[in-house]
Order: structure tokens, then C-alpha cells, then sequence
């Protein structure tokens, strides 16, 4: 089973200012609907309360530290290995061969050892923002740009931007949570 992120970003790294991106790119609101559809996500506690509710059509799961947190429609984890276990059951009960972690930064800093596959839209333009992905971790690791496209501004996105699709050379599937683990702590 492939563990994959999924992120939209500035060319600095920006993914978040107060709880909410800083840019409104409708074919990139279409294209992480399609990715993540019918799928197990993981996502952080303030990625969690950001939104309106558990996102419809997928298996919503918050990793938090707080065994307290209640967010209704979410399924809880406590730990990286947990959230790990949740999502793969649920992914092997649907044949499903991709988990999505979807954020913030924190969720991705955790996961970006151990995930085989990347979805990323570059957005174009100077933002301002408090939430930013490991993007030095990313250019330290060995990826392959499978796919790329680029897309000028137009009337409906306001903002250039690229979706590049990368993989790296590690292979993860279907490897038991504590071996996907072993090889996190040994990066």
C-alpha cells in the first residue's frame, strides 16, 4: 500500500496562514478532491479544525497527541504507526493501494520519510504565512518527477501554477506498519 502526500504550496514553502490557504485555485480544489476521492486521509489536529467537517467520500483521520481531542465524523490517532494501521485497514477493505496524508506541516514533517509518492502544486506568487512544509527535506530525498504541468492565471485562478507528480525509489508496498517505521527512524 502506498503512503502518498498531497500539498499545495508557494515555491517558499507556504502552505497555510491562520488556519487557511493563502491563495483560491479552483482546478486545485478539483484535482485534491479527485486524488483524494474514496480514500483513507491523515491529516493533523489543526488541519482537522480548519475545515467545516470530516471530508465527504473519504476516511478522515486526525493525528494528535491529545487522547481528549472529539471531532465528530474524524477517526483519532495518537501515533504516526496508528494512524498508519487505521487507514490501511480501511484502504484493504476497499482495495485501495493509496493513503493520502494531506497536512500540516508537522503531519508532513512526520511522514516525509516514509512516503513513496508526492502530489504537489507549486503556486506562484510572494504569500505570507505561519505553516510551511519541510521543503528542505524534500530536496534531500530521491525523487523522480513523473508528471508535470504548468497553468497560467486565468479567470477563475488567479495564481500560476504547477501540479508535479514525483515518486521515489524506495519501495513501500504493502510493508507491515513497524517495518515502514524502522525505515522513518532510520533516515
Amino acid at each position: 500500500m502506498a503512503i502518498s502526500f498531497i500539498v499545495a504550496m508557494s515555491r517558499s514553502g507556504v502552505i497555510g496562514k491562520d488556519g487557511s490557504l493563502p491563495w483560491r485555485l479552483p482546478r486545485d480544489l478539483k484535482r485534491f478532491r479527485e486524488l483524494t476521492w474514496g480514500k483513507a486521509l491523515i491529516m493533523g489536529r489543526k488541519t482537522q479544525e480548519s475545515l467545516a467537517g470530516p471530508l465527504d467520500g473519504r476516511f478522515n483521520i486526525v493525528l494528535t497527541h491529545d487522547r481528549r481531542h472529539h471531532a465528530p465524523g474524524f477517526h483519532l490517532a495518537t501515533s504516526v504507526e496508528q494512524s498508519i494501521r487505521l487507514a490501511q485497514s480501511y484502504s484493504r477493505n476497499r482495495d485501495l493501494a493509496e493513503v493520502m496524508v494531506i497536512g500540516g506541516g508537522q503531519v508532513f514533517l512526520q511522514f516525509i520519510d516514509i512516503c513513496e509518492r508526492a502530489y504537489i502544486t507549486y503556486v506562484d506568487g510572494d504569500f505570507v504565512g505561519d505553516v510551511f512544509f519541510p521543503i528542505e527535506r524534500l530536496k534531500t530525498s530521491d525523487w523522480t518527477v513523473v508528471e508535470d504541468k504548468t497553468f497560467r492565471p486565468d479567470t477563475k485562478n488567479k495564481f500560476g501554477h504547477q501540479f508535479r507528480i514525483l515518486h521515489r525509489s524506495k519501495e513501500h508496498l504493502d510493508l507491515p506498519v513497524e517495518q515502514l517505521m524502522s525505515m522513518h527512524r532510520a533516515c
